[in-house]
């Protein structure tokens, strides 16, 4: 294509650097290529990788019930690789709950903005877009196994979800 430039980011300047260090912990395969922040060190923030294969619906409400004490719903978002029916959270509202840690999980969260409550989309709806925290469920083996057989890389596809928190990541393994 003429005219068509490659441009190579220096400077990250949407996430704290603890966020940009967890990334590169994750996919150390691929280098982020950051020269540099903008964001200065000493904002607070942090990245931390949690297993929830034992029991995800519990992992993701203890993630969101310590993310509630920093931030408000309207800042904090649930991505998943996965679209509504196949997310973790698409799973757990296409059932009843079944203790009072799910109901109080199923007040909190909404798939449309402006609800005040906290959102979950796929990593795909909102790529380009930011949240102060993120917490990224159903990264595993599924993920991958969707990634490839979508002709996906799944490295990219977990970055863009990444770097969508601004202060605060919490990533759910299974």
């Amino acid at each position: 294509m003429p005219g068509l430039v490659n441009v190579r980011v220096a400077r990250n300047c949407r996430n704290v650097r603890a966020i940009t260090a967890g990334a590169q912990s994750l996919m150390p395969q691929q280098p982020l290529g950051f020269t540099g922040h903008r964001m200065p060190e000493g904002v607070p923030g942090g990245f931390a990788v949690r297993d929830a294969s034992k029991d995800e619906t519990d992992a993701l409400s203890t993630a969101l019930r310590e993310l509630l004490k920093e931030y408000s719903p309207e800042q904090i978002v649930v991505l998943s690789p996965f679209a509504a029916t196949n997310s973790l959270v698409g799973r757990f509202f296409a059932r009843n709950e079944r203790t009072r840690s799910e109901r109080w999980l199923r007040k909190q969260l909404e798939s449309e903005a402006g609800s005040g409550r906290i959102r979950w989309r796929s990593i795909f709806k909102f790529k380009g877009l930011d949240a102060d925290a993120v917490v990224m469920t159903d990264i595993g083996n599924k993920a991958k196994s969707f990634a490839t057989e979508n002709g996906l890389s799944f490295s990219d596809l977990l970055y863009v979800g990444l770097t969508r928190a601004k202060y605060r990541c919490v990533v759910l393994t299974t």
